[in-house]
C-alpha cells in the first residue's frame, strides 16, 4: 500500500471510532432493566444447538 493510502485509512478508522464512542456514550452508563434469574433449562432447550452462530 502506498503511504497516502495508509493515511487516508487510518484517519477514517480514527473517525470511525470517534463517532462510535460519541454516539455510545449516552447509553454507557444508563441504568438497564435487570433481566429474571435463570432458575434451570427447559427440556426443549437440550435439543437445540449451544452455538447462536450455527
Amino acid at each position: 500500500m502506498s503511504t497516502p493510502d495508509v493515511r487516508s485509512r487510518a484517519a477514517g478508522c480514527l473517525l470511525g471510532l470517534a463517532a462510535g464512542n460519541a454516539l455510545g456514550l449516552p447509553l454507557e452508563f444508563s441504568l438497564r432493566p435487570a433481566d429474571p434469574p435463570v432458575t434451570g433449562i427447559d427440556a426443549a432447550e437440550l435439543r437445540r444447538p449451544w452455538d447462536d452462530d450455527l
